[in-house]
């Protein structure tokens, strides 16, 4: 079942053609040169009605048809204007999408037998779709490059929402988090790093295989298990150290020792495919024993004390020394909305034990030290700063401006399409099935 929803999903976002697999197909509108196919409805209905239970159908395709009948109109200006892109940010495209469904599947091979295609094949067949796709985007981004709203716009879009329709937000939160990790000592380093090259010499020797040795030693658990193969992966997926010894392998030799940001590695080429390569891995990292925890945990706790003391803002040390890199790259490392940019989240949305150690806590307030295993399984010590609580509420410009101009924003730029479709479309040949005719969405397309 997981796999029909992650192929209805790759249909929808390379926007393959099911005309050959289904038996009632035809196309119902035109715009240009660009067909819209029933087909084309069923693969993004199919989506929508798995994320919105008891959608109707009818409405569903109307609303469907609009978005579609937009985007062919927007190919149709690209295709007049004689829009071109580079081959390397299509390809860039194609690389991305087809991470994001190998993660889905898990690896290549599984995806690869579940289409029946090789990665080569898909992005062969899909190459054009996609390059439209990304053609009626340029466009789009011309249309609304200069939309902006002021403070005066948004208050005027607030004005108009219906005071019974406004939306209830639950508890939101600002908090911020400093984690400390424990440092390797130079012992720590030079055994990890001598360990591996006697491994990298029983392999050169022959004495065991890359295969076995993996198994039995690299402390990497994803990989370890199927003697250090990591599947095929691109350009950009790896660290750059990783990255660039791996794709200067030739077949079946052992490269250098090298590090990362993960520990001591050596690689073995396995396969090569264009440009997606297979290779085996052995990760030794450098251990850290019990007494570098406690200094982690001594470190953090002075560093709460100055804080709390008022010799320090948490969002300076936050920035200065902070072990999370993405809480470093973020203001004062605090955790941000990814749409609206706003500082403020749901407390739902916080990881257990972010939220365990503010439940407690009053606005401005530290917790204490804890103790937390990252991603890569490394102890170390968090702490957590809440600046504010905002409880549960119905939506106002007090407290939720940034969302409001989002969604204004958002409105303006809508604004600005449907001004553009009304402009443009008169220039353009546009037919419509009649049957849609009792969509009153539709109307607006009907000569």
């Amino acid at each position: 079942m997981k796999n029909i929803y992650i192929l209805i999903t790759l249909l929808l976002v390379f926007k393959i053609d099911l005309k050959a697999q289904t038996s009632i197909d035809g196309v119902i509108a035109v715009v240009g040169e660009n067909i819209i196919l029933r087909s084309d409805l069923e693969v993004e209905y199919q989506q929508l009605k798995d994320n919105f239970i008891g959608i109707k159908k009818d409405s569903a395709l109307c609303v469907i048809l609009n978005k579609i009948l937009t985007e062919k109109l927007m190919l149709h200006k690209a295709q007049t204007d004689s829009i071109t892109l580079p081959d390397e940010r299509v390809e860039a495209e194609l690389d991305k999408r087809i991470r994001f469904y190998l993660q889905k599947f898990g690896n290549e091979k599984t995806m690869e037998e579940y289409l029946g295609k090789s990665i080569p094949q898909l992005k062969m067949e899909y190459r054009d779709k996609v390059k439209n796709q990304m053609k009626v985007q340029e466009i789009q981004q011309t249309i609304i490059r200069d939309v902006k709203v002021s403070p005066t716009d948004v208050q005027h879009f607030f004005a108009t929402l219906p005071k019974d329709s406004l939306p209830n937000y639950s508890a939101e939160v600002e908090v911020s988090t400093i984690i400390r990790l424990p440092k390797v000592t130079t012992d720590e380093e030079v055994y990890a790093l001598q360990t591996i090259n006697e491994l990298r010499e029983r392999i050169v020797s022959k004495e065991k295989s890359f295969e076995s040795m993996a198994i039995l030693y690299s402390q990497d658990p994803g990989s370890s298990v199927k003697g250090g193969e990591l599947g095929y992966f691109g350009r950009n997926e790896m660290v750059p150290e990783f990255e660039a010894m791996a794709f200067k392998l030739k077949p079946d030799s052992v490269s250098r020792v090298i590090k990362s940001k993960y520990g001591y590695h050596i690689l073995k080429l396995i396969d090569r495919k264009g440009e997606r390569i297979n290779v085996r891995h052995i990760l030794i990292k450098p251990q850290t024993v019990s007494e570098d925890l406690e200094l982690a945990y001594k470190y953090i706790d002075s560093l709460r004390n100055y804080i709390t003391k008022d010799s320090m803002s948490f969002e300076y040390a936050a920035k200065k020394y902070n072990d999370d890199e993405d809480a470093m790259k973020a203001n004062g490392g605090f955790f941000t909305d990814p749409v609206t940019g706003s500082t403020k989240v749901p407390m739902e949305e916080l990881e257990k034990d972010i939220y365990f150690a503010i439940e407690k806590l009053k606005p401005h307030q530290i917790s204490e030290p804890f103790l937390y295993t990252t991603a890569e399984r490394t102890q170390g010590y968090k702490m957590v700063y809440l600046k504010s609580y905002s409880p549960p509420h119905v939506a106002n410009l007090k407290d939720d401006y940034q969302k409001i101009q989002q969604a204004a924003t958002e409105n303006k730029k809508q604004q600005a399409l449907d001004k553009w479709i009304e402009s443009y479309k008169k220039e353009s040949y546009i037919r419509i099935s009649e049957e849609w005719k009792s969509c009153n969405m539709l109307s607006k397309w009907y000569k």
